[in-house]
């Protein structure tokens, strides 16, 4: 969880005004119980988010949190009851109790939530806990939810959470290849010593608008050279930039999902799509060697859909037959 209390600089948005103002204007003049913003990955919407927040009066109160890590209702209720109360909530609480904590806390207090990955939260009781959210006191509660998966969030939830919200939607379009350049120029000092030529920037820029990937790309081109980073620079590195990326996408989750992902990245290195069950038996067989205890099928069909919805993989479902749903799976290949 991220406080917003935070005095980091933050550097200048480029090419999202009018996601701006119309977030600013969605937080500041409450017209809107819920703010839905969905765009690419990489694509500057946690960014964005914070550039907004900032502008908030002092008194209000911001909590960021990811839901990979904050995945269903009462992680998320106990981190914002901490968030507004001087109690300490812990487990041992039913929701009821949050929630009449958090009704309490916002009679004297304005909070504003930032869902950031929602798509994980949704996996669980995520539509649980958005119509719980949508009963507490609008005039002093926020919510603002990111999405890189789902376009439309009325898809995803029922008609009677989903009037309950109402929320307003702002769409972040790509990045262009000029923002990226940038980007890469203005920001690329920022992290890391070197310099970036401008045709290594355009370089990255013509492979892709997501600028975590971008940056990744950057960084590692800087462990390489001293000196400049140039076009060939960035091009000695690239194949190395998918598994730089995904590890760090992987890092707040488990050792399973990475076992699930090296299982993915071995059967489809000669051949794709490789079947879920393929992957299944690989990873059974490495929980063997490794004397690691296997998750159950069913959970591994969960991780599976949570590298899907970091866009590590791409997934195509086959309904029907003795084995029930099944996957073809390719391995994501960003660049």
């Amino acid at each position: 969880m991220a406080r917003d209390s935070e005095t980091d600089e933050v550097p200048d948005l480029v090419g999202r005004s009018d996601e701006y103002d119309a977030l600013v204007d969605g937080l500041l003049h409450r017209r809107d119980p819920a703010l839905y913003l969905y765009g690419p990955k990489g694509g500057g919407k946690t960014f964005l988010t914070r550039h907004a927040v900032r502008v908030l009066p002092e008194r209000t109160t911001v909590c960021r949190l990811t839901c990979i890590q904050y995945d269903i209702q009462y992680r998320v209720l106990t981190a914002l009851c901490n968030a507004v109360t001087d109690s300490d909530f812990r487990t041992g609480y039913h929701t009821a109790q949050l929630t009449s904590a958090l009704t309490d806390a916002l009679a004297d207090q304005d909070l504003v939530v930032v869902l950031d990955d929602i798509d994980f939260l949704l996996l669980n009781d995520g539509t649980d806990l958005l119509y719980s959210l949508s009963r507490l006191p609008q005039q002093t509660l926020r919510l603002v939810m990111l999405s890189a998966i789902h376009p439309d969030l009325a898809t995803e939830l029922d008609e009677r959470i989903y009037s309950s919200l109402l929320p307003s939607m702002i769409y972040c379009e790509p990045y262009t290849e000029v923002d990226v350049v940038h980007i890469l120029n203005t920001r690329g000092h920022d992290w890391l010593d070197n310099e970036v030529t401008d045709d290594a920037a355009a370089s990255i820029a013509a492979t892709t608008p997501n600028i975590r990937l971008a940056y990744h790309w950057l960084t590692l081109a800087g462990e390489v050279t001293d000196g400049r980073i140039t076009e060939d620079v960035v091009r000695l590195v690239q194949p190395d930039v998918r598994q730089r990326y995904h590890a760090k996408l992987l890092a707040p989750l488990s050792a399973h999902h990475r076992l699930l992902l090296d299982a993915i990245e071995l059967l489809t290195a000669d051949t794709e799509p490789v079947r879920s069950g393929a992957v299944y038996d690989w990873y059974r067989e490495r929980c063997t060697q490794t004397q690691t205890s296997p998750l159950s099928t069913r959970r591994v069909s969960d991780f599976l859909e949570h590298l899907e919805l970091l866009e590590v993989i791409r997934v195509e479902y086959h309904y029907g037959g003795h084995a029930g749903k099944t996957r073809s799976i390719w391995l994501q290949r960003p660049c």
